[in-house]
């Protein structure tokens, strides 16, 4: 067979790409055997994401929602994964640059939303979506459209919106005839 061949190459992947450089051959797309230490670079990993990123024709951070742990495994990102504990932690490690929000996870880390810092720039995110600017601009916002946006374990903490309010920015003057109830 082929084992002459093949005992010119150091890998069956080396072999296929000098026989056919016209091809692109990705090194997920080869089925090889990667020495142990490989995937723990963070370079390694980012080219296999990149990649991944092209095959889902990722563009923005936020699409990387869209990708299921079964379908980053059958991309062959398995053995980077295995050294992360969710994807989004592996995701902050390869790509630092990007802004990658914690707030919009579907799962932050414990306690999160118990930091008052945490719970201001989830906040002053939504003030700034719906442009509220004076404190009377928060009478016309609703529980549930807090909770809606993602802030449910926050409100959960405090009777009220106003009562909320009033702890995280207790430098504001804020008008309790003008506050919402919950």
């Amino acid at each position: 067979g082929g084992g002459c061949i093949l005992q010119q190459y150091s890998s069956l992947a080396s072999a296929l790409q000098s026989i056919y450089p016209e091809h692109s051959w990705e090194q997920v797309s080869i089925r090889t055997r990667t020495p142990s230490e490989h995937w723990k670079d963070v370079g390694n990993q980012r080219a296999l994401f990149d990649q991944i990123a092209r095959k889902f024709q990722i563009s923005d951070p936020q699409e990387w929602r869209q990708v299921t742990y079964k379908q980053l495994t059958d991309a062959g990102a398995w053995p980077v994964l295995k050294l992360y504990p969710s994807i989004f932690s592996c995701l902050e490690r390869i790509y630092p640059e990007m802004d990658w929000d914690i707030s919009t996870r579907s799962q932050v880390p414990k306690n999160y939303w118990k930091d008052p810092s945490n719970q201001r720039a989830f906040l002053d995110k939504f003030a700034m979506k719906y442009d509220i600017k004076e404190p009377c601009d928060w009478s016309s916002i609703t529980y549930k459209q807090i909770a809606t946006e993602g802030g449910q374990s926050i409100l959960q903490q405090f009777p009220s919106l106003f009562a909320a309010l009033r702890a995280l920015y207790p430098k504001r003057e804020w008008d309790v005839n003008t506050a919402r109830s919950k």
